[in-house]
């Protein structure tokens, strides 16, 4: 497996998972409006997301560096659809 992909995949999902939890818990405590800590939820759920696909992705194809990048750059681009489809 292509070690940059899995190591950075490791750490965000690591980082998402931490993030989260102090959405959960710390920043409630800090932040009263509903809305901010429901932003900073989703952020943390697509960093998990984009974690898996980077995982997902070095080990589908482990010596193809050029289709991992693309299954991100897929990724980036269904979650800005989803984004989209959301504000309309």
């Amino acid at each position: 497996m292509p070690l940059p992909f899995w190591t950075l995949g490791c750490i965000y999902g690591a980082t998402s998972v931490t993030l989260g939890a102090f959405g959960a818990h710390g920043l409630k405590k800090r932040i009263a409006d509903p809305a901010r800590i429901a932003n900073w939820n989703t952020a943390a759920h697509y960093q998990l997301i984009h974690s898996g696909v980077l995982l997902l992705s070095s080990a589908v194809a482990p010596k193809n560096t050029l289709a991992a990048g693309l299954l991100v750059a897929v990724e980036h681009v269904l979650r800005f659809v989803d984004k989209e489809e959301q504000t309309t």
